[in-house]
């Protein structure tokens, strides 16, 4: 008894082991968002910007240099002195040691270093917005294939439900055929038809599983990873289009680069505009120098001390060239003013198109879906007419094709609303918090 309990817990475990998980949606956007290599590098970039954006990297900090260096010489030296001493030695040796640190601080700089940290902290933002792009790409791009996958595992339960059906037909047409009420030609159609149903859906679940893999590629996922997907989708998102008119360009993130680019428009011409004054800086040194002779006047020269002082230098006339700068910078501006017109424009245009596209397909969703039901009510009375005689082979076969024309307009309009739900949030905004 112990041996026969042990043999079920195992093979219970089996069982358990051998379960296909259901993959929600959810659960993919994270497996997605944490494995993709494009997000993972766009990330490495933000971080890049995040380090650059610092006042050192905008000049306002000093620099300070450790110098040293030293020297040897053996030479044969020849001197006559004003006093008539004479010196003339060979293998004098002579030694020398020079070090010092050095700081120096620019404290002026025509307000260039503030407009460089300006542009730094807008190159970060705008990192981090293009973060979210990438996120909002791959989000998109899940969801079609996610969706898809759904709106196919709808179609294969349709098709098996279906199959159910005419197996019943071929059922009746037998008993029919047996009794002699009908003859065989209801037989072989009703078996054609079968075997058309079992053939569709092979091609189904082998598109199914083929679908599998493009979505285990999103994920990043092994392609031969084995889930379910849920056969339900939802819809959350209904704005209204005057809230997208007025709340998109605060939102969506092409709109949001745009105005960041005009920023560091007007960041790189106030850098400009610092070449035109002075510029002062403060310089301090700390240096200490010794120097050995064996023979000359001085035979040791030790210094030790403390050196500070400023510069300033102002560039009077440049050929020019400042000025020439300024004037394209205005010009850079002027660009970048233009395309985010023409960003906040085309955003605007689609956002329209991409709202009516979502409530037109959320209203033939309800069409279709009211259609479903009809057309199911229609094939069960029309099966129990059949079972009594009261319906031809052809009426019954038109009716089951009747239901698998809406069955398929119903999951390809479920799918379509998701897709078009998906792209308004990304329009508005909406799709990466």
């Amino acid at each position: 008894m112990r041996k026969l309990g042990l043999t079920y817990l195992l093979l219970v475990n089996v069982c358990f082991a051998q379960e296909v998980q259901v993959l929600t949606y959810e659960k993919a956007a994270q497996t997605a968002l944490e494995n993709n290599l494009g997000i993972k590098m766009v990330k490495n970039e933000t971080v890049v910007a995040h380090n650059t954006n610092t006042v050192g990297n905008a000049g306002m900090l000093p620099d300070v240099v450790f110098n040293a260096n030293g020297s040897y010489a053996n030479n044969t030296t020849n001197q006559d002195y004003a006093s008539g001493l004479q010196v003339n030695r060979s293998g004098v040796v002579s030694n020398g040691i020079n070090s010092g640190i050095l700081l120096s601080w620019t404290v002026f700089d025509g307000m260039s270093m503030f407009a460089v940290k300006d542009r730094l902290s807008a190159n970060e933002e705008i990192s981090t917005i293009r973060l979210k792009q990438q996120v909002e790409n791959t989000l998109v791009e899940l969801s079609q294939a996610y969706y898809d996958l759904v709106r196919q595992k709808q179609q294969i339960n349709a098709i098996k439900e279906n199959i159910k059906v005419y197996e019943e037909r071929l059922r009746i047409e037998q008993m029919r055929l047996d009794i002699g009420k009908a003859a065989k030609t209801g037989v072989l159609l009703a078996k054609v038809d079968l075997n058309e149903q079992k053939a569709m859906l092979i091609t189904a679940e082998t598109n199914y599983k083929n679908a599998q893999v493009q979505l285990n590629q999103l994920m990043f996922m092994p392609v031969e990873n084995e889930f379910e997907v849920s056969d339900e989708i939802n819809f959350t998102y209904s704005p209204g289009y005057d809230e997208l008119k007025t709340g998109f360009v605060k939102k969506n993130n092409a709109v949001l680069i745009a105005e960041k680019n005009v920023g560091l428009s007007m960041y790189m011409k106030r850098e400009i505009e610092g070449m035109r004054y002075p510029r002062v800086t403060l310089n301090t040194s700390y240096n200490f120098t010794r120097s050995t002779n064996q023979a000359g006047f001085v035979l040791l020269n030790q210094n030790l001390g403390f050196n500070a002082g400023f510069n300033v230098s102002w560039t009077l006339f440049s050929g020019f060239k400042t000025q020439t700068l300024v004037k394209n910078a205005k010009i850079y501006i002027e660009n970048s003013q233009y395309a985010l017109e023409d960003v906040k424009r085309k955003t605007e245009m689609a956002l329209l198109q991409a709202w009516r596209k979502f409530e037109s397909a959320k209203k033939v969703l309800v069409l279709e879906e009211e259609n479903y039901t009809l057309a199911k009510e229609n094939m069960d009375i029309s099966l129990e007419r059949f079972k009594l005689g009261n319906m031809t082979t052809i009426e019954f076969k038109e009716t089951q094709t009747s239901l698998q024309a809406v069955e398929l307009r119903l999951f390809n309009a479920r799918y379509e609303a998701k897709v078009a739900e998906t792209e308004l949030m990304r329009l508005n905004g909406d799709l990466v918090k």
